[in-house]
């Protein structure tokens, strides 16, 4: 198997895997920090996020680095969400920013303008596969809606694509 290692400037390295996920995956599991806006990988007491569903979201940020980071392989969320409505779509994007804070951005196959990564579930189609979902990669069933009892919290668990990425320590991600 063959992997482009994509750097911000549209710079990749290509290098020779023989598994998939890497072997020597070292994997991490960040928190969201609802006071802080950021993300840890220490476990923080659950807070909640009350936003507009029709605006900008929500943003948790990681610090810059002072070191390389690779992000290589599958990336999964977990979050709990509770709506006004029957049904709700999200959509989880993993950014990359320069020190200005200004998003670096990449070309991808349908955009010259995309980013790290991208997630998203409609609300209703969350019902889990457990057969076939793996920690780092949930399968969802779509054999039945399952609407959202307005203000009851549930759990959803979301895919975001696949990427490959080397980090500098002069940018920062979210």
């Amino acid at each position: 198997m063959q992997l482009d290692i994509r750097r911000p400037g549209e710079n990749f390295i290509t290098r020779a895997e023989q598994e998939w996920p890497l072997a020597r995956t070292q994997w991490t599991r960040y928190y969201l920090d609802a006071e802080a806006r950021s993300l840890t990988t220490q476990p923080k007491q659950a807070d909640s996020i009350e936003y507009d569903a029709m605006g900008d979201g929500v943003t948790f940020s990681l610090p810059v680095s002072d070191h390389e980071v690779e992000v290589t392989g599958p990336i999964a969320a977990r979050m709990f969400l509770s709506s006004e409505t029957t049904d709700a779509d999200l959509f989880l994007a993993l950014r990359l920013h320069d020190p200005s804070g200004t998003k670096v951005l990449f070309v991808g196959t349908n955009d010259s303008r995309v980013c790290i990564g991208l997630g998203w579930l409609h609300a209703s189609q969350r019902k889990p596969d457990h057969e076939r979902s793996l920690p780092y990669r949930p399968y969802h069933t779509h054999d039945e809606e399952w609407q959202l009892v307005p203000g009851e919290p549930v759990e959803l668990l979301i895919e975001i694509l696949l990427t490959c990425i080397v980090i500098s320590p002069a940018t920062g991600w979210c």
